[in-house]
């Protein structure tokens, strides 16, 4: 869902339904799962200039450095991927899922 949703988020951004200004997007869990799919897309379609700064705190998502770096040149501002080793939602994600690491 979050990677459906993020899409959507894409594609409103990109049709500027929340103006021309840049935009920063703030998401916690799963909510930052949403925004790190955003960016994806955003990145899938070159477009620049929209995010000004993107804060992903807690996301149970990837380590990729080739799709960290592509979201890096969507967002002109700063990109923060907050995380605790403490996190039970994240361990959990990642036992379910079977992944060795997770970003956030």
């Amino acid at each position: 869902r979050a990677k459906k949703c993020g899409k959507l988020l894409a594609s409103a951004l990109q049709k500027y339904a929340l103006g021309k200004r840049p935009i920063t997007l703030c998401g916690f869990s799963l909510g930052a799962r949403l925004i790190f799919h955003c960016l994806e897309e955003l990145a899938n379609c070159n477009a620049k200039g929209i995010i000004e700064n993107a804060y992903i705190l807690g996301a149970p998502v990837c380590t990729d450095k080739l799709r960290w770096s592509r979201i890096r040149k969507i967002v002109s501002g700063r990109l923060v991927n907050g995380y605790t080793v403490n996190d039970w939602i994240l361990t959990a994600h990642k036992t379910i899922r079977m992944e060795d690491s997770l970003a956030g």
